[in-house]
């Protein structure tokens, strides 16, 4: 699967202008669609589930911590490596195993593509 969550943007803007009330509901908002988007996995049963993209906050965002609890990062198993923006992950179910995990060249925007060697794992082959 593929993801764009909302960055911190527009949560920022509110707080240069001191509205308060519109920050908590910027940071509200992502994390409701966080909560959406585990439950979207969940529904994906036994399956094996890769989900990359721009998740909108970086790794130590609290619930990014959460999400990872259940789908491991590329990015913290296999190596780091710029991607231009911390919120640039691959995720996956415990099914899959990271071998690798890196950046790939500057294309012009402050985003570089992030690749991962998923491997998955023996026990959930069907040979």
């Amino acid at each position: 699967a593929s993801v764009a969550l909302p960055g911190p943007g527009r949560a920022v803007d509110c707080l240069r202008v001191g509205d308060l009330g519109g920050w908590r509901t910027e940071l509200a908002s992502w994390d409701e669609q966080v909560i959406q988007l585990r439950l979207n996995l969940a529904d994906s049963g036994t399956s094996p589930v890769i989900v990359a993209g721009d998740f909108g906050r970086p790794d130590d965002c609290q619930r990014m911590i959460s999400l990872r609890a259940t789908y491991p990062s590329a990015r913290q198993q296999a190596g780091w490596g710029y991607a231009g923006h911390g919120g640039d992950q691959i995720v996956a179910s415990r099914d899959w195993s990271f071998a690798r995990f890196g950046t790939g060249p500057d294309l012009g925007t402050d985003h570089r593509p992030v690749i991962a060697e998923a491997v998955l794992n023996p026990r959930n082959r069907a040979d």
